[in-house]
């Protein structure tokens, strides 16, 4: 899947794209009568540009105040979608059942998507997407071992009881799929954390302080 982005990279240098790495975008310019961007100030200078592209979530960027105006109505009240969690486990064995992609399903699609839309509550039997990417590419796991990325849908949260939210579809994954494939990964050992940007609650210099203060916490208690 990093290929993708690596080539995308090369192609875009090629054509005469310049990257701007470890960088922070301070605000996105605005002409003089206000009415059209003109470009971005990064790292204390001014960039001109025809047009600028954010990947942003749409109503993020606009509450962080990159740009100066009054946010367009329709994204004012635009209800936000459904989110997903994601968990990355090593998992011991090579499992000849599965492929690259693997879906458990739900055995009520109703009741699954009505948790999540209108309860806005992880569903206790969720549909399951597994990538085992070990399956095309062995350098990406340890011999005798499998990379497995499991994916579930999950409501759209504002963050709180999230942690709660986490561990109880932790347990819920396991047990599907334990029960659809023979397969049992709720083994612990006690004594071993982990921290990082692999586990919760994720990537980036503060969430991996934050997990390690969970963690420290966890020992504490």
């Amino acid at each position: 899947m990093y290929s993708i982005v690596r080539e995308i990279t090369d192609l875009s240098i090629r054509a005469g794209v310049r990257f701007h790495f470890d960088s922070m975008i301070q605000r996105v310019n605005r002409n003089a009568e206000g009415n059209q961007v003109s470009g971005i100030r990064l790292n204390g200078k001014d960039y001109p540009y025809d047009a600028v592209i954010s990947d942003l979530d749409v109503n993020t960027f606009y509450r962080s105040g990159l740009l100066e105006c009054t946010p367009p109505k329709w994204g004012r009240r635009q209800a936000l979608s459904t989110s997903a969690t994601i968990f990355y486990w090593g998992v011991t064995g090579t499992h000849e059942n599965l492929d690259l992609h693997n879906v458990l399903f739900t055995e009520n699609y109703r009741e699954e998507f009505r948790h999540l839309f209108k309860l806005k509550k992880m569903y206790s039997d969720p549909t399951v997407y597994i990538y085992i990417s070990s399956k095309r590419a062995p350098g990406d796991d340890l011999p005798g071992h499998e990379n497995w990325f499991v994916m579930v849908n999950a409501p759209a949260s504002n963050g709180e009881g999230r942690d709660s939210e986490i561990a109880a579809t932790r347990s819920a994954v396991l047990k599907k799929i334990n029960a659809a494939l023979g397969i049992d990964l709720s083994t612990k050992k006690k004594g071993l954390y982990f921290t990082g940007g692999s586990v919760h609650p994720g990537g980036g210099i503060p969430l991996c302080l934050a997990s390690a203060k969970i963690v420290a916490d966890l020992i504490d208690q």
